[in-house]
């Protein structure tokens, strides 16, 4: 009998039955068309590829806050930060994105003074991972309640105007650290908290030097460090940031620095009110997912850069968008 005369079957004595739709649950034996077909309707034949479950690693950082204004203002507090994995994902599964901006720096002239809060970033779908923008840092106005940082994923710094005390917004527990407070008797802009630690906090009496950023935290998934307090105003000496936070200002009539797009950093504070002088802007946040580069590349994506370092698929939304893996 020829091979193309041959009407198939299974050769072995004891055929096992597929446990599963997945790369790992294979079957030993030869099957016939019609029995591959029929366990497929079952959805227990074994296609390879990725149908396989995977997990999904992910980074969600929101908007940074920006600077305060009016006279040395506090430094805007990181976006909240997230890192962990989705677990068994399966092809086909959809998530909506969404990257949150930086909040503006406060005014100079202008009530509230105090920096904008950054707004929220987050992934939706089989699983909801969301994140709280920054809290906009204190602003050493006449009003005593506009002098204190503002809560948010990372708390914004406070502000002091003369004799007085005045303290840091509180950051979102696993999402970022408090801003620093004031305790002196002079003008001088506390630190923005980061996704890494807490604001500096300041005190005339030992130091004419603004509040350091609180540090950002390092992103394996990203592979830099991101989401760090912006800078407080300083006298004659700025403090130092990380993860993208803006530097505040020593110089009479400059606006904070601005935090770097993308990181969820803060703004830096601005020293005095003076002519039309800002605190800086918050840096906008991002979302990045990486999984093993053994599944297939996403079906349908919108909003996101691609790479593929080794053993991986990473994307990188540095703008809202969606992907269907």
């Amino acid at each position: 009998m020829s091979i193309k005369d041959w009407l198939g079957g299974v050769i072995t004595d004891v055929p096992v039955v597929p446990a599963g739709p997945y790369e790992t649950s294979a079957a030993s034996g030869v099957w016939t068309l019609d029995q591959a077909a029929d366990y497929t309707r079952q959805g227990i034949w074994p296609i390879p590829g990725n149908l396989a479950p995977f997990n999904v690693q992910y980074l969600v950082v929101a908007g940074g806050a920006g600077g305060g204004g009016g006279t040395y203002g506090g430094g805007g507090g990181a976006g909240g930060l997230l890192t962990s994995s989705i677990a068994s994902v399966s092809a086909g599964v959809s998530y909506t994105i969404t990257v949150g901006a930086g909040g503006g720096g406060g005014p100079s002239l202008s009530s509230p003074y105090r920096g904008s809060a950054g707004s929220v970033s987050s992934i939706t779908g089989s699983a909801t991972v969301s994140t709280s923008g920054g809290g906009g840092g204190g602003s050493g106005s006449s009003s005593a309640s506009y002098r204190n940082g503002l809560s948010g994923g990372s708390g914004g710094g406070s502000s002091l105007a003369g004799n007085t005390t005045a303290t840091g917004g509180a950051g979102v527990s696993g999402q970022g650290y408090a801003g620093g407070g004031y305790n002196g008797a002079d003008w001088l802009g506390a630190g923005g908290g980061g996704a890494g630690g807490v604001g500096g906090s300041t005190n005339s009496s030992t130091s004419s030097r603004g509040g350091n950023g609180g540090l950002g935290a390092y992103s394996a998934v990203a592979g830099a460090t991101v989401a760090g307090g912006g800078g407080g105003a300083g006298q004659s000496q700025v403090g130092t940031t990380t993860g993208g936070g803006g530097l505040g200002t020593s110089t009479s009539g400059a606006d904070g620095g601005n935090a770097t797009i993308n990181t969820g950093g803060g703004g830096g504070g601005c020293r005095t009110n003076h002519n039309t002088t800002f605190g800086g802007n918050g840096g906008s946040g991002v979302v990045i997912l990486k999984y093993p580069d053994s599944a297939a590349t996403a079906a349908s994506v919108s909003g996101a850069t691609y790479s593929n370092p080794t053993g991986y698929h990473v994307y990188t939304f540095n703008g809202s968008g969606s992907i269907t893996l």
